[in-house]
C-alpha cells in the first residue's frame, strides 16, 4: 500500500472515499465537453480527433485516479499519473496546431523542450509542496497560452484565464494536504479532483470553439521553422 494522503488510514478499499469518488468530476467535465462537441459538429471542418483524444484522456484521468485512490497500489498509481501527462501534452499539441498554426518541425521542437523542461523540474523539485511543484511547468504553459490569447482578443481567452485561476486554487488545496491532516482528517486532496476537472473540462470545450472557428489564428505553417 502506498500511503500519500491524508485521507487514507489503512490499508483496503474505500478507505479514501472523498478521494475516490470525487473522480467523477473528470467524468463529468467529459460528458460537458462532449455536448458542446455535438453542438458544433457541424462548423468544425475537420473529424476533431485532437479533441476526441483529449476527452478520451479525461476520462481516463478520472477512472485512473479514482483506481489509485481506491486501491493504493503501485499499478494504479500509473494510471493515475500516465494520462495526465498524456493529456497535457496532447493539449500542448492541439493548441500548437490550431491556434498557433505551427507546423510540425515547430511542434515538435516546443514539445520537447516542454518534456525536457517538465524532466529537469521532477526531477530536482518534484517533491516539494507536496509532489505539487511538478505541475509548476504545466502551469507556465498555461499562463503564457492565455497571455497570448488575451493579447489576441479571442473570445474564448476567458476560458484560459478561468483555468489559470482554477488551477492556482487547485494546486494550493493539493499542496497543503497532508498539512491540514490534524485539523481536517480528509484532507484537501478530493478538492483537487473538483477544481482540476474543472481547469481541463474548462480548456477542452475552449479547443473545441478553437475548432469550430471562433477565436483568428495565424495561417498554418506545415512544417516551417520560421
Amino acid at each position: 500500500m502506498l500511503d500519500s494522503y491524508c485521507e487514507r488510514t489503512a490499508p483496503g478499499l474505500w478507505d479514501e472515499p472523498l478521494n475516490t469518488v470525487t473522480n467523477l468530476a473528470f467524468l463529468i467535465a467529459a460528458g460537458v465537453a462532449m455536448a458542446v462537441h455535438r453542438r458544433h459538429a457541424g462548423t468544425i471542418p475537420d473529424r476533431g480527433v485532437d479533441l476526441w483524444l483529449l476527452r478520451l484522456w479525461l476520462i481516463a484521468i478520472g477512472i485512473g485516479s479514482g483506481l489509485w485512490h481506491l486501491t493504493a497500489r503501485r499499478w494504479a498509481w500509473w494510471l493515475d499519473v500516465v494520462p495526465i501527462q498524456l493529456f497535457i501534452l496532447s493539449f500542448f499539441l492541439s493548441f500548437m496546431q490550431r491556434v498557433l498554426g505551427w507546423g510540425l518541425a515547430r511542434m515538435g521542437l516546443a514539445l520537447g523542450g516542454f518534456i525536457v523542461l517538465s524532466v529537469v523540474v521532477e526531477a530536482t523539485v518534484g517533491n516539494a509542496l507536496n509532489g505539487s511543484a511538478s505541475y509548476f511547468p504545466a502551469y507556465a504553459l498555461l499562463l503564457t497560452m492565455t497571455g497570448w490569447l488575451y493579447r489576441q482578443g479571442s473570445p474564448v481567452a476567458w476560458l484560459f484565464g478561468l483555468a489559470s485561476g482554477v488551477f492556482l486554487v487547485s494546486v494550493s488545496f493539493r499542496s497543503m494536504d497532508m498539512a491540514v491532516c490534524d485539523a481536517w482528517s480528509p484532507g484537501t486532496h478530493f478538492l483537487w479532483h473538483v477544481l482540476n476537472a474543472v481547469v481541463l473540462g474548462s480548456l477542452l470545450v475552449a479547443m473545441i470553439r478553437v475548432a469550430a472557428g471562433q477565436p483568428s489564428a495565424p495561417a498554418p505553417d506545415h512544417g516551417s521553422l520560421n
